[in-house]
């Protein structure tokens, strides 16, 4: 193989990460702010509150493999995934305006029946875009480093939005005295960033597959990804990861308002944290070069997990600390956001080479469904937990709830963590493995 026809151009790479800003905003904002809003803007009871997100996150994984498979399936002249992006991008904007534009007047029940519908909606939007876009990585290079260095472009806007998702929004909020208009003036300006962030991978990317695959069975899919070993052991990694990272996300506002009686800080140290993370993407680009992806994986969310194994400790007043320890985690993030996504394509060569069939879209929608299935639960649980625990919106919270926080915020994602260090022990695709496998389809693909 010519490496240097593996090589993507710069302009590339760039246009394909800024197509990862409107999920990152979205998803940041969501997993930030959303429950929140549903029980202390809204007045949304946190166990209904948590089962809306439930009933939209479940759904949201149900279509995953459905657009994936559909995507593996399509040709147009938009190739089998950008196509998506041109379709999607309107109504990717318009439904997340919807979540924060509740109307007056309704009760428990209206409150609950609007959330779920239009987290619904704006879930389906999504995943119509985010799961034919994660798949261009697969698509635009089947180098093992350029893939590094392709993800680690999209994890730098994905940090960028996440930073400003963490940052912008409280400061838009915080200018209305009334949350409720300050949340849907906030929706209102994020849904056109939203919505806009897909036209760049539309306009500046190339898609290398040669058209459509197969027809085949989704049933028969599933078994035959069970039966690719690798990729077994990545999906744990996958899933522990992404789970822990937005139990987190969900937990922090809670913990920093309600614990450390931060809320003022919020900005700040949401930002410090982003801004690690970027800051580091390039070192750990350099470490996977260097050690390798499973090694850097293991090593980078090692460190996150002993920060959040420090966070149990923390008590108010520890302004300092917690600063420290915000820092520390930026480095562990940016580790969990690129290492996981960098990885996958490298299996799919695994079964591309067993199959002899093309279905990186099949592979991305599983992964995403299965990924939001236990997002879906980690999230609708910790509310029903924190409903069960006596959680009282806006109120003094006693120990029982603050234990409850605290838990749910350190030791519980840390565990996981720990999982997917176990499962990134076995796995057995290094550079030299993957190298081998490339040149075996090469070679297959050359006398077909």
């Amino acid at each position: 193989m010519d490496e240097k026809q593996e090589k993507l151009p710069v302009i590339s790479k760039l246009f394909f990460g800024a197509g990862d800003l409107g999920g990152s905003l979205s998803a940041t904002i969501v997993g930030l702010f959303y429950l929140y809003f549903l029980t202390d803007v809204t007045g949304l009871r946190p166990a209904l509150a948590g089962t809306a997100i439930l009933i939209g996150r479940v759904w949201d994984a149900v279509t995953d493999p459905v657009i994936g498979a559909v995507s593996d399936r399509t040709v147009s002249k938009w190739g089998r995934r950008r196509v998506y992006l041109l379709f999607g991008f309107v109504p990717f904007g318009i439904t997340f305006f919807m979540l924060w534009a509740i109307p007056k007047g309704l009760g428990q029940l209206g409150l609950f029946l609007y959330a779920t519908l239009t987290f619904v909606l704006h879930m389906t939007a999504f995943t119509v875009i985010q799961v034919p876009y994660q798949t261009l990585t697969a698509e635009m290079t089947t180098d093992y480093d350029e893939r590094t260095s392709l993800t680690a472009y999209r994890m730098a806007f994905s940090i960028i939005g996440g930073l400003i998702a963490a940052i912008i929004p409280w400061m838009i909020i915080s200018g209305f005295s009334i949350k409720a208009y300050g949340f849907m003036a906030m929706g209102g300006v994020f849904s056109i960033a939203i919505g806009m962030a897909p036209l760049f991978p539309l306009v500046g990317c190339r898609e290398s597959g040669s058209g459509a695959c197969a027809s085949f069975s989704l049933v028969k899919g599933v078994r035959l990804m069970w039966n690719n070993k690798p990729f077994r052991l990545v999906l744990v990694m996958f899933l522990v990861t992404w789970t822990a990272i937005d139990l987190l996300q969900v937990m922090f506002v809670y913990f920093l308002q309600y614990w450390l009686g931060m809320e003022a800080q919020l900005e700040s140290i949401f930002g410090l944290i982003f801004i690690v993370a970027i800051f580091f993407l390039p070192m750990w680009v350099y470490v996977s070069g260097r050690l390798g992806k499973r090694l850097a994986y293991i090593i980078g969310v090692g460190s996150l997990g002993l920060v959040l194994t420090a966070l149990i400790f923390l008590k108010p007043g520890m302004v300092a600390m917690v600063y420290v320890l915000a820092f520390l985690a930026g480095i562990g993030v940016s580790a969990a956001h690129i290492m996981p996504h960098s990885i996958i394509p490298d299996c799919i060569e695994y079964d591309r080479l067993m199959t002899g069939q093309r279905r990186e879209g099949l592979y991305y929608g599983y992964t995403t469904f299965l990924q939001k299935v236990a997002t879906a639960v980690a999230v609708g649980l910790s509310g029903m937990i924190l409903d069960k625990a006596g959680y009282v919106a806006g109120a003094d919270q006693p120990a029982r709830v603050l234990w409850t926080i605290r838990i749910l915020l350190g030791p519980v994602p840390g565990i996981m963590f720990v999982i997917g260090i176990m499962s990134m022990y076995y796995y057995s695709i290094d550079r030299k493995r993957h190298h081998e496998l490339t040149f075996e389809l090469i070679a297959r693909e050359k006398n077909v």
